[in-house]
């Protein structure tokens, strides 16, 4: 398997001898550098554990917690207050934008050792999925849909 962004590439697979063949036929079209085992990819980090790999931002996080100095704030559990309806930014009070953002770095705060756990399976199996969300904001009706690989 290869993921490619840009000029950022994992490549990937259980046969050694098809990740060599295919990097020595891309290395004669391409230059390229090897930086091993992958440990961070789109600023993922990406750690092999014993089950598969566990991805997460903690780095990310961190220094956007030291660029908003938010040393002194509590963490929180979510990232919004209950029952807060958001709106376009233009017709934000500047109080209730300060108090949303301040919510949400709380939460950051509160979620550094949060990540994804992708376990290994015996057998690779690529799976898709989408959901699709119709008319679904109220000010304008606009749809929305999402989907993972």
């Amino acid at each position: 398997m290869v993921l490619l962004y840009v000029d950022d590439m994992i490549i990937t697979g259980n046969n050694e001898d098809a990740i060599s063949l295919l990097k020595n036929d891309l290395l004669v079209r391409f230059y390229m550098k090897n930086l091993g085992e992958v440990s961070c990819f789109l600023g993922l980090e990406i750690e092999n554990a014993d089950q598969g790999y566990f991805i997460s931002q903690k780095t990310s996080a961190r220094k956007l917690l030291q660029h908003f100095d938010t040393g002194e704030l509590k963490e929180k559990a979510t990232p919004m207050e209950p029952h807060l309806k958001l709106m376009k930014v233009h017709a934000m009070t500047k109080k209730l934008t300060s108090r949303c953002t301040r919510r949400i770095l709380r939460y950051v705060k509160g979620s550094l050792d949060y990540g994804l756990m992708y376990r290994t399976p015996e057998k690779f199996m690529l799976n898709g999925f989408t959901d699709v969300y119709w008319a679904g904001d109220k000010n304008d009706r606009h749809s929305t849909s999402r989907y993972i690989l």
